[in-house]
C-alpha cells in the first residue's frame, strides 16, 4: 500500500526562492550548533586538554558506531516522503528497525572499548555519549518528516529546546567544576528529551497509517537502506577514525587539541547541512524530470559555491586567533590542523552537492563507492601520517580523503547529467583547483 505525500514541494526552486528556507534551516543549525560549540568550550576550559582528550576520544569512538544505529534509514525516509508516493507504513517501519539497531550498536561499542583505550571511566563516557548520539539519530527520523513536509520551523523549535537544555546545564555545571562524566550525563539528557519532543511533532504531521508498524514493511525497508547506511558508516571513518587512532597510540593531549579544532568545523558544517536540507527533498521530487532536476541542481551549485569559498578562506586565515581566543593559549598548537580542516570544509560543500544528486536519483551504490574511496584513502593516510605528525597528519588526511570523495562523486554525477553538474561552470573549476 502507498499513500501520496501529504504536501507538494514547490518546484522549480531557484537560488532566490531557496534563500528563506536555507535561512530557517541554517538558523536551526546555528541555534543547536552554537549551544554545542559553547558547551564544548565549557567542557574544554574546565577539564583541561588531558580530560578533554578522553572526552574527544569517547565521542569520536561512539560516532564510529552510532551511524550504524541509523543505517541510512532517515535519509531513505526523507527521499521516500519527498517523492510522489511513499509506502503507508514507512515511518513506523523506520522506528521499528532503529530500536534493535541502537541496542546492538551500543552493546558492540561497550564490549570493544576496553580492548582499545581506557578503563571504567572511559566506559562511562562511551555509555553516556553513545546515548547522546543515538538519541540524536532518532531525532533525524523526525527531522526527515519536517524536511519532507517543508516545515523548518518545527526543526527550529526542537533544536532551540535542545540548545537551551545543553547550554543552560553546561553553564551550571561549569560553575560547579564537576568531573567530565557529568557533562556527558547532561548531553545525553538534553538529546533524549528534545528527541522525544521531535518525534511527537512528527507523529502529528503524518497520517495515522504511517504510525502502524508492519514487519513486512520493515523487512522491505532494510535492504534499501543498507547501501546508504554503509556509505554513512564509511564517511564516519574519515571523520572520526583519526581521533580514535591517536588515543590508541597514547596521544591523549593531541586528541584534546584535535577535538577542540573540530568544534569550529562542526559549526561551519551547519551551513552544509542547512543547504542540503532544502535541496535534497526537491531533488528527490524532481528526479523523474531531467529539466526540473537540472534547475534545482544548478541552484544548489550556486548556493554551495557562494558559501564554500568565504568559509574556507576566512577559516584558513583566522585559525590561530580562533584557537587562542576561544580555547586559550594551551590549545593554540592546534591551529595548523584547524587551517587544513577549514579547507576540507570547503571541499565538503561540493561533495554534498554531488552526493545529494546521486541519492536523489537512487544511485545508492555509486554513493556508497564514493564514500568507500574516502574511507580507504583516509585509513591509509592515518597509518602513514598520524604516528609521525599526530593531529596535523590527521587533518591533512581528512583533506585528502574528502577531496578524493568529491572527485569521485563529481565523476559519477557527470555520467548521469552533464548539464546538472555544470561541467563548464564554475564548480568544475573549483573541484579541479
Amino acid at each position: 500500500m502507498v499513500v501520496a505525500t501529504t504536501e507538494a514541494l514547490r518546484l522549480p526552486l531557484t537560488a532566490r526562492a531557496a534563500s528563506l528556507r536555507i535561512g530557517l534551516y541554517l538558523l536551526s543549525q546555528v541555534v543547536a550548533g552554537s549551544a554545542q560549540f559553547a558547551f564544548g568550550l565549557i567542557v574544554a576550559r574546565n577539564v583541561g586538554p588531558i580530560a578533554y582528550g578522553d572526552w574527544g576520544w569517547a565521542l569520536s569512538y561512539v560516532m564510529l558506531f552510532s551511524v550504524l544505529a541509523d543505517l541510512g534509514l532517515s535519509t531513505l525516509l526523507l527521499r521516500e516522503l519527498s517523492g510522489q508516493r511513499a509506502p503507508a507504513g514507512i515511518w513506523g517501519a523506520t522506528l521499528a528497525l532503529k530500536v534493535p539497531l541502537a541496542v546492538l550498536v551500543m552493546a558492540a561499542a561497550l564490549l570493544l572499548q576496553p580492548l582499545l583505550y581506557g578503563g571504567a571511566s572511559i566506559r562511562v563516557l562511551v555509555l553516556l555519549l553513545g546515548t547522546y548520539m543515538i538519541a540524536q539519530s532518532f531525532g533525524q527520523v523526525a527531522f526527515a518528516v519536517f524536511r519532507a513536509h517543508d516545515r523548518p520551523g518545527h526543526e527550529l523549535l526542537v533544536r532551540a529546546v535542545f540548545a537551551g537544555l545543553l547550554l543552560g546545564g553546561g553553564l551550571a555545571l561549569g560553575s560547579l567544576r564537576v568531573e567530565v562524566a557529568m557533562y556527558a550525563w547532561l548531553a545525553a539528557t538534553a538529546a533524549s528529551l528534545s528527541t522525544l519532543m521531535a518525534l511527537a511533532f512528527a507523529a502529528v504531521r503524518l497520517p495515522a497509517t504511517s504510525l502502524r508498524v508492519r514487519m513486512r514493511d520493515a523487512a522491505a525497508l532494510l535492504p534499501q537502506a543498507v547501501p546508504l547506511g554503509v556509505a554513512m558508516a564509511l564517511t564516519s571513518v574519515y571523520y572520526y577514525a583519526d581521533s580514535t587512532v591517536m588515543g590508541i597510540l597514547g596521544q591523549t593531549r593531541q586528541v584534546g587539541l584535535y577535538s577542540a579544532a573540530y568544534l569550529p568545523i562542526i559549526g561551519t558544517t551547519m551551513a552544509i547541512t542547512a543547504v542540503r536540507a532544502v535541496y535534497l527533498p526537491r531533488l528527490s521530487q524532481a528526479a523523474h524530470s531531467s529539466q526540473k532536476f537540472d534547475v534545482v541542481a544548478r541552484s544548489f551549485r550556486t548556493v554551495s559555491l557562494a558559501m564554500a569559498v568565504p568559509i574556507a578562506l576566512s577559516g584558513f586565515m583566522l585559525a590561530g586567533p580562533i584557537m587562542s581566543l576561544f580555547f586559550g593559549e594551551e590549545y593554540r598548537e592546534g591551529a595548523l590542523a584547524l587551517r587544513l580542516l577549514f579547507v576540507a570544509t570547503g571541499v565538503m560543500f561540493f561533495s554534498s552537492h554531488f552526493g545529494a544528486q546521486l541519492i536523489a536519483r537512487a544511485r545508492d551504490m555509486s554513493y556508497l563507492k564514493g564514500t568507500a574511496v574516502g574511507a580507504v584513502v583516509n585509513v591509509l593516510l592515518i597509518a602513514l601520517l598520524v604516528p609521525r605528525w599526530s593531529l596535523n597528519g590527521a587533518a591533512l588526511g581528512t583533506l585528502i580523503a574528502e577531496s578524493a570523495v568529491c572527485a569521485y562523486m563529481y565523476g559519477m554525477t557527470r555520467q548521469t547529467s552533464r548539464k546538472a553538474v555544470g561541467v563548464r561552470g564554475s564548480i568544475g573549476g573549483a573541484v579541479r583547483q
